[in-house]
């Protein structure tokens, strides 16, 4: 049977300053009311469109939610620097959103009449390192943030009787788009991520949650060395979905892939629609900027730019005939829904996708 999940974020409604300015407060103040209204709205909407194992909404920055409740770090012009050891503030470790569910877990829990099952996101050590100045050590920086991202995680997998933490993904969106002389065979920092990324994970994997890695490209092959990885997922086209390697890999260290049957790049979905039949005088970028702007003033719905559910049947199809329902276990966006035009049209396509889901399961 296969699963269906998302990455993430989706875009925000709503009074956004309030809403960020809640994550920093103590429960039953007036902001925090505010933000936990929309997180608990938000992950309604996901189960509601039939996601199995929903995450936490991610309406803030993948980046500054976790940089920013770490002490020892500041910006600078040229990123972020180090003026201390990094570590996380005691009374920050639980993530908000994670909170807001878990202090709603019954209301929740009456939605489903089931058990809740959660995923959450944790932005990589290897991507948060790219924001730091260049004078900082990388190798160092990698480990420290390693450290702290892992107490992170351990204090944000729990179970119990009406709610588990079911996947625990850890986001490397910058792995593998660039050649990344730091990571080469044989290189120190390569073996500090590859133990920075295994104690995040065994934090996760102690608690009862399978662990999973999220990229934007597998070119570089470093996960794979992981033993702590359970799940991999990639973006729509990514070589990993078509690979006889890959199959076996996945057999011989007895892991899953997350199968991503819905592209998320709505740009690149205006552009094959009008592709199809546009032949007028303006280039295609200028009528993609046209169309935004239709769809923002209400004059075109977004949903009419999303991908058929007959097209994520066919990937998914695809995908389990290849691997077999051992190893292609899980489906979903292939990233985040936060730059979509509307967050109906997100939570639309995550109907589509769960949608897709029960289509196979069933045939």
């Amino acid at each position: 049977m296969i699963e269906s999940y998302d990455v993430g974020s989706l875009p925000f409604v709503g009074d956004f300053k309030k809403f960020l300015e809640g994550a920093k407060k103590e429960p039953n103040s007036e902001p925090w009311i505010y933000f936990e209204q929309k997180i608990v709205e938000g992950f309604l909407a996901k189960i509601r469109a039939g996601i199995d194992i929903p995450n936490f909404p991610q309406f803030r920055d993948m980046m500054e939610m976790f940089l920013g409740v770490m002490d020892g770090i500041d910006k600078a012009k040229k990123g972020y620097i180090v003026v201390e050891p990094i570590r996380v503030r005691t009374n920050k470790l639980e993530i908000p959103e994670v909170k807001a569910i878990k202090r709603n877990a019954d209301r929740i829990y009456e939605q489903l009449n089931n058990v809740l099952k959660l995923k959450i996101c944790i932005t990589g050590p290897y991507t948060l390192s790219t924001l730091f100045s260049p004078e900082v050590d990388r190798t160092w920086l990698i480990k420290q943030l390693g450290e702290a991202l892992a107490k992170i995680a351990g204090e944000n997998v729990f179970r119990s009787r009406k709610t588990e933490v079911k996947i625990v993904s850890m986001d490397e969106p910058v792995l593998g788009l660039i050649d990344d002389p730091l990571l080469d065979y044989g290189s120190r920092a390569r073996e500090v991520l590859l133990k920075a990324w295994d104690k995040i994970f065994s934090e996760c994997k102690s608690r009862g949650a399978m662990t999973c890695i999220h990229l934007h490209s597998t070119a570089n092959k470093i996960f794979w060395e992981l033993d702590s990885l359970d799940i991999v997922e990639s973006h729509v086209g990514d070589p990993i979905y078509s690979s006889s390697e890959v199959r076996k890999l996945l057999e011989g260290k007895d892991m899953f892939l997350k199968v991503s049957i819905a592209r998320t790049d709505f740009d690149a979905l205006i552009k094959e629609k009008i592709e199809e039949s546009y032949g007028g005088k303006l280039t295609i970028e200028e009528k993609i900027g046209e169309i935004w702007k239709k769809i923002k003033d209400g004059k075109i719905s977004p949903a009419q730019f999303l991908e058929d559910e007959k097209i994520l049947i066919s990937r998914l199809k695809n995908a389990f005939n290849f691997f077999g329902p051992e190893r292609a276990k899980f489906a979903g966006p292939e990233c985040g829904l936060r730059s979509f035009p509307s967050f109906d049209s997100a939570i639309e396509c995550l109907r589509r996708v769960s949608m897709a889901v029960r289509a196979v399961n069933v045939s």
